[in-house]
């Protein structure tokens, strides 16, 4: 018994000195395992034309309103905002893709994401239609952020956005 109770320490233990690899939250993830999930039959870019006909939120003044008043569930979007001055669009028509706006209203990057049920991943574009990373969403509540070259950039639990290391590096208010 102290043998399996020694070894379990040990695990234990081990697990907090490599806490790059293993990340907790509502589950425990491996980073890897999110990585390749996160990029799973993503695809390296998106038309220019749906990124041209949503350079300008064309809701600009009543989604910044409604953000104002802590309305996200609008009858035809939702919204969520951000400690960064971002804000999201996901039209309830349209809700594989999101379209992400900075404070005065100009898109920044949009989204798309593979499945509506959870776990699924999100990849991100630029304004040239580039993929420039992307997500593995374990729930509502818990997701895996990654850049273009797979390199983990925040792992979101509610709320909160942490970092690699485990410092908070943003809020926000979700969907």
């Amino acid at each position: 018994m102290k043998k399996i109770f020694t070894i379990l320490i040990f695990l234990t233990l081990q697990c907090a000195c490599f806490g790059e690899t293993v990340l907790q939250g509502g589950v425990s993830m491996d980073i890897d395992g999110a990585r390749a999930a996160a990029f799973d039959n993503v695809s390296g870019n998106v038309s220019k034309d749906l990124i041209l006909a949503n350079l300008i939120d064309p809701n600009y003044e009543e989604n910044m309103n409604a953000i104002l008043n802590g309305q996200i569930d609008l009858k035809d979007r939702e919204l969520c905002k951000f400690s960064t001055g971002i804000y999201g669009v996901r039209y309830k028509n349209d809700p594989y893709r999101a379209f992400y706006y900075t404070k005065d209203g100009k898109l920044d990057y949009t989204d798309k994401k593979s499945r509506l049920e959870y776990p699924h991943n999100v990849a991100t574009y630029d304004l040239n239609g580039n993929l420039i990373g992307s997500a593995y969403y374990i729930s509502k509540y818990e997701q895996y952020i990654f850049d273009k070259s797979k390199n983990l950039t925040t792992h979101w639990v509610g709320d909160t956005g942490y970092d690699k290391n485990g410092n908070v590096k943003a809020s926000r208010r979700y969907y």
